[in-house]
């Protein structure tokens, strides 16, 4: 009697399987169970037959081994790190790639220790093998759940944990977060707003976590954050939001599509900006009111946007559509509604562009005919000199570099933690808040008398320099020494501080190691030919 394909196990080699489509997800303890299987196969042998598949010709994969895995990775781990170049394998016909998936799923969900985001997997490995049926016409959800032995409801659920970007899946797999709130973030189309929530939902720092797929090598300092949290977990330190608190969160960031000035039914493009249209999405509540748990409503029949990101994007695409109008408006002499409306994209509402244009061409004409009658009269005000034009030159010259310095200290200081710590002590220094500032006069056409000064740099007091370079090069011993004498502060106790002095940017620059571009040097127009070089330092 000849045998059935099912029944033909072999001692096929290790090498010769590819494993590179297996779902397993990895999770805590997973050495430790490698590890038992590991001593069981090597006191009794290799009890359970893993299954693989024969290759059909035409199915292709980046690893062209004659064997596919359909189950069993932790019995070949355990092989391998036997040194065993062969394991016992019973050895299935050629199938899909889908009817793989599904049998797979199938002997997985039946596994007692499978986590909610390999029920998810699971799931999606049957809803697939169906729609690869082409013959197969019924609900895709009731079909799954009798495959696999469950309600439709279950299925839809764990269909809806698709939604969860990579980071998340893997930080809910890593923190056990229950599939109930798991749902609640599947909600979610913004993938910084699902991490933030899935962190701060189960007490750990949302900044440890990268959000994005694209970061996958995380800082040391993020990786020590990560350990102390999942360390804290474990001895159960942690405080867990209950599904309900959670549900709250979630619907703070329900954005309602009631009033909106793109049109709900196109998609909106505009330069580098491309979205999708807010009817159908994924991320709306109507599409699905079942998962996003929010009632039909009559008075907002467009529903809410659960997508932060792609809802601030489109706003801001409005606003510079309607400026981008604005200004082709301008300069023409038809300005009707309807000229607005055919130099506006299709996706901007017809009454969110004209009027906003309207309005902004007479308010520009008011501004124009105040100036007209509040312009200085013949006789009235002067010319401004030669030093006054230069030093008004050189102002803005020094506030744009000022400004551009002082943003680039800002970004060093944010780019280390021992930076920020350091920046933090010297923000207890009274004498960094209370220094001599840049003294670049002031000009008007309408003083009686032409500027005759020009800029001032006051020296930097020593004490200062001093206190930048302990804060960023000393340890606790000399904060400790540097600080003693300060004054104690509270909140507001210096004011808002100003754009510090020239000499500090440049000494945290040095101690930070960043290159600042130079400061511009002051020309005096007084000496003809005259070498550029830095303003006049003054006591």
């Amino acid at each position: 009697m000849k045998s059935t394909p099912e029944s033909r196990i072999r001692e096929i080699a290790i090498a010769d399987i590819d494993r590179s489509a297996n779902h397993r997800l990895p999770r805590i303890g997973d050495a430790e169970r490698l590890e038992a299987i590991k001593q069981s196969i090597a006191a009794c042998g290799q009890l359970q037959a893993i299954r693989v598949y024969e290759r059909a010709d035409g199915q292709k994969s980046k690893k062209q081994k004659p064997y596919i895995l359909g189950f069993g990775a932790r019995r070949c781990a355990a092989m391998e790190a036997l040194e065993r170049t062969t394991i016992q394998a019973v050895v299935f016909p050629p199938a899909t790639d889908a009817e793989i998936a599904q049998a797979r799923a199938v002997e997985n969900l039946h596994r007692q220790d499978i986590t909610p985001l390999e029920e998810v997997q699971a799931v999606a490995d049957v809803l697939e093998a169906i729609k690869a049926d082409t013959a197969f016409t019924g609900d895709p959800y009731e079909e799954a759940a009798a495959r696999l032995g469950c309600d439709s409801t279950w299925v839809k659920d764990r269909d809806y944990l698709h939604r969860l970007s990579k980071p998340v899946q893997r930080f809910a797999l890593r923190s056990g977060l229950p599939a109930g709130h798991l749902r609640e973030l599947a909600k979610l189309g913004d993938p910084a707003e699902q991490m933030r929530l899935a962190c701060e939902s189960i007490g750990a720092p949302p900044h440890a976590f990268a959000a994005s797929a694209k970061d996958a090598k995380v800082p040391d300092w993020q990786e020590r954050l990560q350990e102390e949290f999942l360390t804290h977990l474990a001895d159960g330190k942690v405080h867990r939001w209950a599904l309900g608190q959670l549900k709250e969160h979630v619907a703070r960031v329900q954005l309602s599509l009631r009033q909106i000035p793109w049109d709900f039914d196109q998609p909106i493009s505009f330069g580098a900006t491309k979205l999708r249209k807010c009817s159908g999405c994924p991320h709306n509540s109507e599409t699905d009111r079942t998962l996003f748990g929010i009632d039909e409503d009559a008075a907002n029949p467009n529903g809410f946007c659960l997508n932060p990101s792609c809802y601030n994007a489109k706003h801001a695409a409005v606003d510079a559509a309607k400026e981008q109008v604005l200004r082709k408006v301008s300069s023409k002499d038809d300005q009707t509604p309807s000229a607005i409306r055919k130099l506006a994209p299709a996706w901007l509402k017809e009454n969110t562009v004209v009027g906003y244009i309207q309005r902004q061409l007479e308010k520009a004409h008011k501004e124009a005919a105040n100036a007209a009658e509040s312009s200085p009269k013949p006789g009235h005000g002067r010319v401004p000199t030669e030093l006054e034009r230069a030093l008004e030159a050189y102002g803005q010259a020094f506030s744009a570099w000022q400004e551009k310095a002082f943003k680039a200290i800002l970004k060093g200081v944010n780019s280390d933690p021992a930076y920020r710590l350091s920046w933090c002590v010297l923000m207890g220094v009274s004498s960094i808040w209370t220094h001599p500032r840049v003294h670049i006069p002031r000009i008007t056409a309408y003083r009686l008398n032409p500027v005759t000064e020009e800029p001032i740099l006051p020296p930097l007091p020593p004490v200062v320099e001093n206190s930048i370079r302990i804060a960023f090069k000393g340890d606790r011993g000399a904060w400790l020494a540097m600080m003693k004498e300060e004054e104690q502060f509270g909140f507001g106790h210096y004011g808002v501080p100003d754009t510090p002095h020239p000499r500090v940017l440049e000494v945290l620059a040095e101690m930070m190691e960043l290159k600042l571009t130079p400061m511009p040097a002051w020309k005096s127009p007084a000496t003809e030919g005259a070498k550029a070089k830095p303003v006049e330092a003054k006591a």
